[in-house]
């Protein structure tokens, strides 16, 4: 029998996932074209990508988009969705588990439930409503609304612990594929409840051991659908389609079948039992003795474009999921046996493609660079560069960084070339007997361009300075610079270069250079990613060791041992209209963690992450903030694109903050917070008001609120004490504020 405060526990974080947000702290414009997944409801199609979760009613084509800036979800790649008995659905993504019932979210994590990891590959549901997981790297796991248990190759016959794909046949059998190394698979396991049986190419014949797919037609036969394998001897092996009936395995390669390729993404069933298979980008139709090829006019024509899962609806309309990662399909395809559609499913501009990097002009437009277009966004209309309407001065090469100077021309790093837009015309310069890879630019208050390399032939690049006509080289042959390879550069008020060489540190005025070795504050194989400047002139390093501070004289070192950050690799930082310094800090890789924007105002650390607040950012490829604090964030991780997150709510415009997302306008202040924060809210109507503190295990620290309370706007102060006036410790607290039949809940954070 659960616990009354597991209970309670339970109870809080279903509601706080749909409720916290007071203002929208965090907006969402990933792109939605690369679909994973997707399932039918009656009228509705759920599509699962790599940008959110989609709605779409297949008859009026009305769609709603999820996402973690708008909804519970704490991350927008989805990897796979089922639907029980009730209506819920359970959704698998990067970082955990989610249960949806059309309004309430809950989120089962490593933190708060028995998953081993959070990220999940596959989902099914069987007729007890237990749910079967599938982790990348912990193999199964079954949850049946109480318990969880764990099969891994430490506690059962599984033959891998990366799980691929499964299924559920009519006795309830469980039929799980484990993946190997890469582009090797474990083949796949049989769970009866009690034993498991392995299936691979040595007791079978099965046409590979990596399977991608299961179905399960209605005779019971078990089809698996392979990709192509390559063994640990480096041989490839064809994939295609193995059949399971009783004792009998019979494989479909191209040898003895019409299959057009070897490599099967995916397989279902219509309701005459024939087999539909996504086949490279060809969908392809078996009926059990004709195999037929579609060309996909839509997916077919694209150069990496692939069919990688097909559902089939009630009037047998295929609709169709896979992509590219290159932007070329809008995100799902409609096959009604006669006509193809391209349908959207994206809500924003915003291309699926990486981002590199990022600037805001002075209009407060944002510029992206991504891996092979300019894209701006002014707040309501995107434009998207390319070699197609740029007179091919952009040839799809990645934007690797954005330098705006003081008339609001554009100035990026198009691969070795120095590009320029102002508006209307697109111009290019490439130094002259000066190649390599432009890392960065920086332009200085004469408008010189300052420029870094990274390879180059005959020895000439590192840095380069460009007035508009001449080009200027500097690099270790004719100047004390240390390295030729250039990471960064920024320039201070008195216009002096701030560089950063490898991993070194160099001032350069115009006339005389400094080197700071990185001995002067870490170790020499310290690796510096990233600079900036305060007001008062000091240079800050986001290192793989810390943050450095040099303000000319002593330098000084933050990092996990002595501060407030969570991990000590930064990737990029930037400093608000108020001083305060934010730091992009990656998740790891080990599937567990998370990434964190960290705010340091001088004194105290305040970590944002997709535990404490919106923020759900793991990957920060750049950042900028603008003039309302903004902070404006680009991931090379097409899942999570182009964001913004306020942690006060997105300012939209100069009047605007992002519309409340719940009851009472619920918030605090600052959050995280040490030693107290200031709770504030609004309540529409007098009456009697509680507001409670409880901790992650559903205990009640301290009853701030219990008496009848007026109309307006409230704002109390809790101290971070329990009710016997003792001070608790670091972490996650609930705060509940009930009025009536009304609550409403918020994460906070205390950390000392």
């Amino acid at each position: 029998m659960k616990s009354i405060a597991t209970v309670l526990f339970m109870f809080v974080f279903f509601i706080v996932v749909s409720l916290s947000a007071q203002t929208q702290q965090c907006v969402s414009y990933a792109n939605a074209s690369f679909v994973n997944c997707s399932v039918v409801e009656g009228n509705y199609l759920w599509v699962g990508n790599v940008g959110g979760l989609v709605k779409y009613n297949r008859l009026t084509g009305e769609k709603t988009n999820y996402n973690f800036g708008n909804s519970g979800l704490q991350s927008n790649y989805i990897t796979c969705i089922a639907i029980d008995n009730q209506g819920v659905k359970w959704i698998g993504t990067g970082l955990g588990l989610y249960r949806f019932e059309g309004t309430n979210w809950t989120w089962y994590n490593t933190a708060n439930s028995g998953l081993p990891e959070n990220w999940i590959t596959c989902l099914d549901i069987d007729t007890q409503g237990r749910k079967w997981i599938g982790t990348y790297s912990f193999g199964l796991v079954c949850f049946d609304n109480v318990n969880w248990a764990i099969y891994n190759t430490n506690t059962s016959g599984i033959p891998g612990d990366y799980v691929n794909c499964l299924a559920i046949d009519h006795q309830g059998y469980k039929w799980v594929a484990f993946q190997g190394s890469y582009e090797e698979g474990n083949g796949i396991a049989r769970f009866n409840g009690v034993n498991w049986n392995v299936y691979n190419t040595e007791n079978t014949s099965m046409c590979n051991n990596v399977v991608s797919d299961i179905a399960i037609d209605n005779l019971g036969n078990k089809w698996f659908s392979h990709y192509d394998e390559t063994n640990e001897l480096g041989e490839l092996i064809s994939g295609g389609i193995t059949v399971q009936s009783g004792t009998t395995w019979t494989p479909y390669t191209t040898e003895n079948s019409g299959l057009p390729v070897g490599g099967v993404n995916c397989i279902t069933f219509d309701t005459q039992g024939v087999k539909w298979l996504g086949v490279g980008n060809k969908l392809v139709r078996f009926d059990g003795a004709t195999w037929t090829a579609f060309t996909n006019p839509i997916i077919s024509g694209l150069e990496y474009g692939y069919v990688g899962c097909v559902t089939i609806d009630s009037q047998g309309v295929k609709w169709i999921g896979g992509g590219t990662w290159n932007n070329d399909l809008e995100g799902l395809v409609r096959f009604d046996g006669a006509n193809w559609a391209e349908i959207n499913l994206s809500t924003s501009g915003m291309p699926n493609v990486g981002i590199e990097s990022l600037a805001i002009d002075a209009e407060g437009t944002k510029w992206i660079g991504t891996w092979n277009n300019l894209v701006s966004f002014d707040g309501t209309h995107w434009a998207v560069y390319d070699s197609t309407n740029t007179n091919h001065v952009l040839d799809d090469s990645t934007i690797n960084c954005i330098a705006i100077d003081a008339q609001g021309v554009i100035w990026m790093a198009s691969g070795d070339r120095l590009v320029s837009f102002d508006d209307t015309n697109w111009l290019s310069y490439e130094p002259t007997q000066y190649h390599g890879n432009i890392n960065c630019v920086a332009i200085d208050s004469q408008n010189t361009k300052w420029v870094g390399l990274e390879v180059g032939i005959y020895d000439t690049y590192g840095l380069a300075s460009f007035d508009g006509t001449t080009w200027t080289p500097y690099n270790t042959m004719n100047s004390p610079l240390p390295s030729n390879y250039i990471r960064c550069i920024t320039i201070d008020n008195q216009d002096a270069l701030w560089i950063i060489a490898s991993n070194s540190l160099v001032r350069f005025d115009g006339d005389n250079w400094t080197v700071y070795n990185s001995s002067l504050w870490g170790q020499a194989e310290t690796s510096v990613h990233c600079i900036t400047i305060d007001a008062g002139g000091s240079i800050w390093l986001g290192t793989s060791d810390g943050i450095v501070r040099f303000n000319g004289t002593n330098w000084t070192v933050y990092d996990t041992m002595n501060s407030g950050l969570p991990s000590d690799y930064v990737h990029n930082m930037a400093f608000d209209s108020l001083g305060n310094l934010w730091i992009g800090i990656d998740a790891g890789l080990d599937m567990q963690s998370v990434g964190n924007l960290v705010c340091y105002n001088g004194v105290n650390w305040f970590v944002y992450n997709a535990y404490n607040s919106d923020m759900c950012i793991n990957e920060f490829s750049c950042l900028a903030i603008d003039n309302h604090n903004n902070k404006w964030i680009g991931s090379s991780w097409g899942s999570e694109g182009l964001s913004v997150f306020n942690e006060n709510g997105v300012v939209a415009n100069d009047d605007e903050v992002c519309p409340p997302t719940n009851l009472f306008s619920l918030r605090n202040y600052p959050n995280p917070f040490n030693p107290e924060t200031n709770i504030s809210f609004n309540l529409p109507v007098s009456g009697k008001t509680t507001l409670t503190v409880y901790n992650v295990k559903g205990q009640r620290i301290d009853t701030l609120i219990n008496k009848p309370l007026l109309s307006g706007k409230h704002v109390y102060v809790w101290n971070g004490t329990d009710e016997n006036g003792s001070k608790v410790g670091s972490g996650l607290y609930f705060c509940v504020l009930n009025q009536g039949a009304k609550q409403e809940i918020r994460k906070i954070m205390l950390v000392k």
